[in-house]
Parts: C-alpha cells; structure tokens; sequence
C-alpha cells in the first residue's frame, strides 16, 4: 500500500529503505524487472554490466523535501547491429533521462508556475517543502507546448 502512494510503478520499483538527512525525506529505490530494453534498438537484455545511483527530488510529504535515491542499472546490448554497446535502463513514468526532479514534482511546479508567475510561485513552492528557483519556473513555461489554435477555435464553435 505504502509503495503505490510514493511510486507510480510499484510493478518496477521496490522501495529498499527510508531515511531522514538534513531535513530531506529520502527513499532509497530499486528496480525489479529482470530485464531492460535499449534505448537505441529496442533489443531485450537482461545481462547487468554496472549500476549508479540518481537523486531526483520528489513531490514533498507534509512540508517536508522528499528525495528519491535510485539504483540505476546499466545493461550490455547484446544486438551486434546498435551503436551503444552498454545503456541505462529507463524509468518514463517516473524520471526523464538526465532530469534532477520526477516527472510529478515539475509538473506540479509548473502548474504553480503558470498560476503564479516566477518569484511568486518560488516562494510558494519553497513553503510547500519543493524548493526552485524564480528561473526554472519560468523555464518549465516556456517548456510547455504551445496550444493548438485550431483546435482550441474548432472547440469554441462547438460550443457555440
């Protein structure tokens, strides 16, 4: 029960232990799944090569910073025909490659963003225990798609 309210993927990832350090709620977490598909060619490996952890901060638990601290496995690519001969498994619904927060933290930061602009949104994100600074929000914006005019002018006449 635990595991499905921090993690969205219960299937993939178990969570190995909880810590508090310097006022930062920290989940230690490792992936399950046997095996992991390159990123390149799609093949199927389960032949492990190393490990590393990432550090992504999370969405705060009442007030509190929350980070997840994840075991990251690298995999051998056993397809003679890709260019990586090793790659990272990948974790979409959790983490983007090479991102710093979980994809729920900036989503919820940017909701802050477009409703309260920069400093303001900072300010209240840093009392809500999910510290950021005045320039991300306003990159998470700018990030942002912008809407189909369209799409957006069809649906209006619709309602008309």
């Amino acid at each position: 029960m635990f595991a499905t309210v921090i993690l969205p993927d219960e299937w993939q990832l178990c969570i190995d232990g909880v810590g508090i350090e310097e006022g930062v709620i920290v989940f230690s977490v490792s992936s399950i799944s046997p095996v992991s598909q390159c990123p390149c060619c799609q093949a199927i490996s389960e032949r492990i090569h190393s490990s590393y952890q990432r550090h992504p901060a999370d969405l705060s638990i009442v007030g509190y910073t929350v980070r997840l601290d994840i075991a990251v496995r690298r995999f051998f690519c056993d397809n003679d025909r890709c260019e990586r001969s090793i790659f990272a498994e990948r974790m979409p619904s959790i983490v983007v490659p090479y991102a710093r927060r979980t994809n729920r933290l900036a989503s919820q930061q940017q909701k802050v963003a477009f409703a309260l602009g920069g400093e303001a949104g900072a300010c209240l994100l840093a009392i809500m225990g999910m510290p950021v600074s005045p320039d991300t929000l306003l990159r998470l914006i700018r990030k942002d798609p912008e809407p189909d005019i369209a799409a957006l002018s069809t649906n209006l006449l619709e309602e008309v």
